[in-house]
């Protein structure tokens, strides 16, 4: 009797009814940079694009399977910016009722940053701001001027202010240094000049007063 009940409950376990496909919705959202919403970012199973995100970086989309499946996720980034997460791994779980749907985020950041060069050049009207060797900006008559330069984040930059047209200047030509961050910045090129004195004429010499006889 025992060994007919396993059978029968064994029969009836491999009977059971398999479970169906379900809805799982699920929300993304995408920046990039912090705080900085990302729109018409593209995401993708496989090759099958689901939905973009909005002005606001986000996107709600549904995917069908059962739980306990583990569905795959790519994001594709609009041009000019660059998928940090390359891949995302979203498990399946039945759904409850008044539960919000699990939330997911994604990193775009963007290919170049923005760099905001002030120069303050005291004593230095007139010179230009070069970089490459191209002339970005002059200074004006106090000596100050800004540009900027679009360059991607980890490169090296050089800007120079160019003495060529005041070769009295020192130092002559000198340059600014530094390394792209990953994030947009304002740079100071501060930079002092010197100028000779201008030497002083001497006074001329009053010719010497004519001297006459003397009276005794």
């Amino acid at each position: 009797m025992g060994k007919r009940w396993l059978c029968v409950m064994a029969l009836l376990a491999g009977c059971a009814p398999e479970a169906r496909p379900m809805a799982h919705r699920i929300r993304v959202h995408v920046t990039s940079d912090p705080d900085v919403s990302l729109a018409d970012a593209a995401l993708e199973a496989g090759a099958r694009t689901l939905a973009h995100s909005d002005r606001t970086g986000t996107m709600e989309v549904e995917l069908s399977g059962k739980p306990g499946e583990v569905v795959m996720l790519s994001l594709r980034c609009p041009v000019g910016y660059r998928a940090q997460e390359t891949a995302l791994s979203v498990l399946l779980r039945e759904p409850q009722p008044h539960e919000p749907p699990p939330e997911f985020s994604f990193a775009c950041p963007p290919l170049t940053r923005a760099l905001v060069v002030a120069v303050r050049a005291d004593h230095g009207a007139g010179l230009p701001l070069r970089y490459l060797g191209e002339e970005l900006a002059r200074t004006d008559a106090s000596g100050a001027t800004h540009a900027l330069v679009h360059a991607k984040p980890g490169d090296a930059l050089t800007l120079t202010l160019d003495t060529s047209a005041e070769p009295q200047l020192m130092p002559q030509h000198p340059e600014l240094k530094l390394n792209v961050p990953d994030h947009d910045d304002l740079i100071v090129f501060d930079q002092a000049f010197k100028r000779p004195k201008p030497k002083l004429k001497p006074a001329p010499r009053k010719p010497p007063e004519p001297t006459g006889p003397e009276r005794f």
